[in-house]
């Protein structure tokens, strides 16, 4: 499964150029209907994307949030994506603001 995000501004609406200014990301899993999300291994700084190993049938949940080097965290964004069989690729995509 891909996981795809983006980050194009700041809360405040200036500009936020993830390729500089990401310190790292936390990125987490949940099985619909478990109770807790579960850590999964962040992206590098610079990635946009992670594509993780999950084939079972299933929707799934993620969090996906971002730690710039200079001010706060992003809100925690959330995306789900649902695996039917294995014949096709998943994409679950993000958008965050910091």
């Amino acid at each position: 499964m891909k996981l795809t995000w983006s980050i194009s501004q700041r809360k405040s609406g200036r500009p936020f150029d993830p390729a500089t200014e990401v310190d790292h990301y936390t990125l987490e899993m949940q099985v619909d209907g478990a109770p807790d999300f579960s850590a999964i291994p962040a992206p590098g700084a610079t990635a946009l994307e992670y594509t993780i190993d999950v084939t079972d049938p299933g929707t799934y949940n993620f969090r996906l949030t971002c730690f710039p080097k200079v001010g706060a965290a992003s809100d925690p964004v959330t995306s789900s994506a649902q695996i039917l069989d294995q014949s096709a690729p998943v994409i679950a995509t993000f958008t965050a603001t910091v």
